[in-house]
């Protein structure tokens, strides 16, 4: 794609500034949604599995404890290898199914977050949505092993 010359901007002075943070804006967003989703699946971690496991079965997936592991394991391991960009395609491709699962489960409650609603997961399958089509990039750990999945 082409670069899109200053003269194209309202303010042309800020060119400098957004040549400047190009390279780092979605390591950054890389960075943030693998930490938030690995906290995520810390909180499971270090709460009751049982009562995680209760609660998945509750809702129909059965047996709950292998969901609710799955989900835990996704969210933390697949976290932490989303921020740090190691295999980040092959780990994208679960969280983002977690995600879109997450939608669909959420609908029922409308769409604003605040009321339980689908826009929280929504959001975030789209932001990894982004990593599973563009890998980790350079500023990753792919990058480093020059692998991109």
């Amino acid at each position: 794609m082409a670069k899109q010359s200053n003269s194209a901007l309202y303010f042309p002075v800020l060119g400098q500034i957004y040549a400047a943070l190009d390279e780092w804006t979605l390591p950054l967003l890389r960075l943030l949604a693998g930490l938030s989703m690995a906290m995520h699946g810390w909180v499971h971690i270090r709460g009751d599995m049982a009562q995680t496991a209760a609660y998945f079965a509750s809702e129909g997936y059965v047996p709950g404890l292998f969901w609710a592991w799955a989900v835990t394991l996704t969210e933390f391991v697949g976290g932490i290898c989303l921020a740090i960009g190691f295999l980040t395609r092959l780990v994208a491709v679960p969280i983002f199914l977690f995600l879109i699962t997450a939608v669909f489960y959420h609908m029922r409650n409308g769409f604003f977050w605040n009321e339980g609603g689908f826009e929280y997961p929504l959001m975030w399958a789209a932001v990894v949505l982004v990593f599973l089509v563009k890998g980790g990039g350079r500023a990753s750990v792919d990058g480093l092993l020059r692998k991109n999945f």
